[in-house]
């Protein structure tokens, strides 16, 4: 698992982000801004650069005289090669002649993880750096004019030196390793690049829990967690004998979100409600739909008879306990949260951060309860008339919301 932080983000082109260039970012970083100004298009844009890509390749065959043509399944490849599918209306103004480029600079913290030490004893020969510095550029270019695109890097920089390039004749030069080491290959940038595939995990607005029966074929849900099968992951996890010990340490997770001692007694007392520290699940059948059943001081009740709030926090805990992702970027971070909750929710991802189980946060907020809040890094929103965004940073002494939205 790598330690990597985001230091820098440069697009052009990208939806609503023709021309945007933000830095600076902290551990937690919050984009506030009015609805469609382009805030969901930023954490698109993270996960759509370092999600793994795939190839597909198109059969034709012919039976009962009836010629047919058909995609096989996507072969994954790295975030840096390959194609991307269900991606329309992604460059700005719908103009696929263009194409999408992009940096980003970003670290990854030195630690004994062997696919980091490896990258530090083969390229980073005789540096004392705590933290190894990557810049990536590339491009992404519409293939079919509508859903489906590829993704290329036109350059890498390790440690401020270039190690790869594509010139503008689509040539690809691999340069010398840093001092001391043999020349670089594909197969040697492949392999540091790998280190950060799929190390981005998008947690969208869609998190209301859906009613859910019981699926026979329940490994159809291996690694597959959505709102509308978050009940039947659980249960597959509860069931297979080889995954219980994951159900057990999900359970354990969730207890990541503690309210402590010292908040205001209204918050201690509701604490009793809820079923997070009580460290048990169990599952029901009711009329054919499948239900969580939940223990909290008053009993035991199924998962319809808490709250949103409640689901929500499932929803984002198992997302997070799921992935091997190190950055984690959340849709409306508030969605059926109350304040107290919201800033609950902000101190249980601290705890993760400060715990080494991710490593950076960026969300995206309409809520006002983040005007009292100045120990993460703010960053405001707005699109113009002609439907582009700007992004800026603000000083956490800035009340942000202030006249910005009126009650």
């Amino acid at each position: 698992m790598n330690a990597m932080k985001i230091k820098e983000v440069k697009i052009s082109n990208y939806k609503s982000l023709h021309n945007v260039n933000i830095s600076g970012f902290n551990d937690i970083n919050m984009f506030f801004g009015y609805n469609n100004s382009g805030k969901s298009n930023f954490l698109k844009l993270l996960e759509l650069i370092f999600k793994s890509k795939g190839f597909r390749q198109e059969v034709t065959y012919t039976e009962n005289r009836i010629r047919t043509s058909e995609m096989l399944e996507e072969e994954k490849t790295n975030f840096f090669e390959g194609e991307i599918y269900n991606v329309p209306f992604i460059f700005t103004n719908n103009r696929f002649d263009g194409e999408i480029e992009f940096s980003v600079r970003f670290s990854i913290t030195v630690n004994k993880t062997p696919n980091i030490a490896k990258l530090k004893k083969d390229y980073l020969k005789g540096t004392t750096h705590n933290e190894i510095p990557f810049v990536i550029f590339g491009k992404i270019i519409s293939i079919d004019k509508f859903d489906t695109a590829k993704i290329e890097l036109t350059k890498v920089l390790l440690n401020k030196e270039p190690i790869f390039s594509l010139s503008s004749k689509e040539e690809k030069n691999y340069f010398e390793k840093l001092k001391g080491a043999h020349q670089l290959t594909k197969t040697n940038l492949d392999e540091i690049l790998a280190i950060f595939n799929d190390s981005v995990l998008l947690i969208d607005c869609n998190r209301i829990l859906q009613k859910e029966s019981i699926k026979k074929d329940s490994l159809k849900y291996e690694g597959i967690l959505t709102s509308q099968t978050f009940k039947n992951w659980l249960f597959e996890l509860y069931l297979d004998a080889n995954k219980y010990s994951s159900f057990l340490d999900y359970v354990k997770f969730l207890k990541n979100f503690d309210i402590p001692a010292g908040v205001d007694r209204d918050l201690i007392d509701n604490k009793e409600s809820l079923p997070f520290s009580k460290g048990e699940i169990g599952f029901a059948e009711f009329r054919g739909e499948l239900d969580l059943m939940l223990n909290n001081k008053i009993g035991r009740y199924p998962l319809s008879s808490y709250g949103t709030g409640v689901q929500q926090i499932l929803f984002i805990l198992a997302k997070i306990f799921s992935s091997k992702s190190k950055i984690i970027l959340i849709e409306e971070l508030e969605l059926n949260l109350s304040p107290k909750y919201q800033a609950q929710l902000i101190n249980t991802l601290r705890n993760l951060i400060t715990s080494g189980k991710i490593n950076q946060v960026f969300f995206t907020t309409h809520s006002r309860y983040f005007d009292f809040r100045n120990d993460f890094g703010l960053y405001h929103i707005k699109i113009n008339d002609k439907g582009l965004t700007t992004i800026s940073s603000v000083k956490p002494s800035t009340p942000i919301f202030k006249g910005y939205f009126k009650y």
